[in-house]
Parts: C-alpha cells; structure tokens; sequence
C-alpha cells in the first residue's frame, strides 16, 4: 500500500481548502449532499491513478462523502479534462490534470477544447519525480556522465530520451549525440 509522508498531505490540505470554498458557496444545498468524481484521465494503475486515489481516499475521509476515482482515457488526457470543463459548476466533478493535460494542450492544439486559464481552477496537488533509466551496459552511472556523454565523442550510436505515456505529442526526443565513424 501507499504511504504518504507528512510533507505529501500538504496538497491534499490545500486541495481540501478548494473544496471547503466550494462548499461554502453551495452551503444551502448542503455540499456535499451525493458522491464526487474525480476524473483521472489517464490508464488506470499509472502514477497519476495512483496519486488521484490517494487524493480521493483523503477527500473522502475529510468530506465524509464518497469520492469516486474514474479513468476516461484518451487524447493524452484531453477527453477527461474537457469531460470536467462541461460539467456543471457545482463542485461535484474535478480533474487530476498535468502540464500536457492543461498547458500542452493549449498550445498544441489549433482549437484546444477548453481554455486552462477560464474553464479551470488550478492547484498543484502531486509533485511527480522523473528518473533516467538505462540499460547496465549504458556508459554513463550518474547524471554528470550521462550529460557529458550526449555533449562528448559517442562511441554508440545516438542516445535517446523516452517520455514514458502514450497519446500525447513529443514522446521521444533525440538528446544531440551523433556517431562519429
């Protein structure tokens, strides 16, 4: 299981103070009154799955209301994200979005299907750390040598960087190293 150090609920208290502003304007509905949804758009068991089940099993012991994690996939994560752009402004459906979901999306697209800055309200919740990872054979152990490689004389070939999720523009990028036989 997950655990979450003291420094993680931070996002989760500032995600919950979002919600508390909500449930303020909603109050004579008496908010929440139904179950949330927390749209993840991305594949189910990734790491944004993983942080939005976490947040949702917070939110849910803090609301005292169910808060229900759904996985609507497609176009690198555009389709959930529109799905919470049209919903009704009631607070009952959010969206667990990242850079290519709310900034990417905006620039890449001729027509984005929602605008980041007036359809949304933005927090940072999840801080997700990246790695490099290669093969033991790779020639370089620490980052410094991997950084020298791709600047120096190769002895293989071309070094590649490999975004690791699918759907969405820009997923392999070639790091400037050329053999030079």
């Amino acid at each position: 299981m997950f655990e979450l150090r003291t420094c993680d609920w931070l996002p989760l208290s500032v995600l919950g103070c979002a919600l508390l502003a909500v449930i303020q304007t909603a109050a004579a509905q008496n908010f929440p009154s139904r179950p949330l949804t927390l749209v993840v758009p991305f594949a189910a068991g990734g790491p944004s799955d993983v942080a939005g089940r976490i947040v949702a099993q917070g939110l849910t012991e803090k609301l005292g209301r169910q808060v229900v994690v759904e996985n609507p996939v497609g176009a690198g994560g555009t389709l959930g994200s529109l799905r919470v752009a049209k919903a009704p402004p009631d607070g009952y459906q959010f969206v667990i979005g990242n850079s290519g979901t709310h900034a990417w999306s905006q620039a890449l697209y001729k027509k984005p299907p929602y605008n980041t800055r007036t359809d949304f309200a933005l927090e940072l919740v999840v801080e997700a750390p990246r790695a490099i990872i290669t093969p033991k054979t790779f020639p370089a152990n620490t980052l410094s040598e991997f950084h020298c490689l791709r600047q120096g004389k190769p002895k293989h070939g071309e070094v590649w960087l490999r975004r690791s999720w699918i759907g969405f523009p820009c997923k392999l990028y070639p790091l400037k190293r050329r053999s030079r036989r």
